[in-house]
């Protein structure tokens, strides 16, 4: 910590970065990791708990329906004058093991075998379901290795982030790794570019903007975009443009209602911040901010992975129960500093 706030300009300049190391070791070290790994074996013994909860509640509404069942049939034939029939009693194992096989059988004929279907709405208004670019790009899609081939480009991207040289941004190194990352950000683009063509924007249910993991790989590639220094103030421009006519045509109060809204609204916001920064203080604290916006690519393996993306929606869904937690450790922390600082300062 003290040589990353030296390397940023000491006391003076480099204290806000010592923030970076209390956030990792508080949340990182002592507490995030292992609330993640207690948070995710619960959730795993509740989910198998609760999956055989309900396996044993179908099978007694069935033996309850089943009962009902025969004492309709006998009362209808005590009411027709032929002798009752004798009680059926409990269900035989071969016919228990027989029932489970044709349920098990009828379950794997309802999963739909072949391709996703394509979504019965028009694409932008103008392009159908039977419109020969909709088709391609909905074949590319849900090809059996797009998804293999995209993950792969998300680790060659993250391994590439990695290599990059954090002292000398000019160095040879890093000017070939920029030509790499012009190449996976054009990837993504071209993988957001097919998925909005395939589904659509966001005005009819099933587009691409209606599944929050889109609208993640839609903010890092055009963050990525941005960073470029030519592609700034055409992006900002445009969405600018977008948000005042959505609030001219809503109004304020009905805009900012919905969550996307104000999160469209923050990074626009957080944009025009960053170019009046550049032209008062001649710095790239945007850019830079920007550039380490493409770590988020790494978090696009989530949408790809489910067991993966089930753990982190569990962890998100947890966090308010441990902010006692989070609290609580910091007294402690905070008690332990200042005791060290009176038994130990200047000496």
């Amino acid at each position: 910590m003290y040589q990353g706030i030296e390397s940023q300009g000491g006391h003076k300049k480099g204290m806000i970065y010592s923030l970076y190391f209390i956030v990792l070791v508080l949340f990182g070290n002592y507490t995030l990791l292992n609330v993640f790994l207690a948070i995710a074996v619960d959730n795993l013994a509740n989910a198998q708990e609760l999956t055989a909860a309900e396996e044993e509640q179908v099978e007694e509404d069935k033996e309850k329906q089943l009962q009902e069942l025969e004492k309709e049939m006998e009362a209808l034939q005590v009411s027709d004058g032929s002798p009752p029939r004798m009680d059926m009693g409990p269900s035989s194992p071969t016919r228990k093991n027989k029932k489970k096989e044709d349920e098990k059988k009828d379950d794997e004929d309802d999963i739909p075998d072949g391709p996703k279907p394509m979504l019965p709405y028009s694409s932008m208004f103008i392009l159908s379901p039977t419109n020969p670019i909709r088709r391609a790009a909905h074949w590319v899609v849900n090809l059996h290795y797009f998804d293999f081939f995209i993950m792969v480009v998300i680790s060659l991207s993250s391994i590439a982030l990695a290599a990059e040289d954090p002292v000398e941004e000019e160095s040879t190194r890093n000017k070939i790794l920029n030509h790499f990352d012009y190449a996976f950000t054009g990837v993504f683009t071209i993988e957001m570019l097919l998925k909005v063509v395939d589904l659509g924007i966001i005005l009819h249910p099933g587009s691409y903007l209606r599944e929050f993991w889109n609208i993640m790989d839609a903010v890092v590639v055009i963050c990525a975009a941005v960073s470029f220094d030519y592609a700034e103030f055409a992006f900002l421009a445009l969405f600018m443009m977008e948000m005042w006519i959505k609030v001219y045509a809503l109004g304020p109060r009905i805009y900012f209602e919905s969550s996307f809204n104000r999160f469209d609204c923050v990074v626009i916001s957080g944009s025009i911040f960053e170019v009046i920064w550049s032209e008062v203080k001649g710095g790239s604290f945007g850019l830079s901010v920007l550039r380490a916006l493409r770590l988020l690519r790494i978090f696009k393996v989530t949408k790809y992975w489910s067991s993966l993306r089930n753990l982190v929606i569990s962890l998100l869904n947890s966090m308010r129960s441990i902010i006692s937690l989070l609290f609580l450790l910091f007294l402690f922390i905070l008690i332990f500093a200042l005791l060290g600082m009176q038994l130990f300062g200047g000496h």
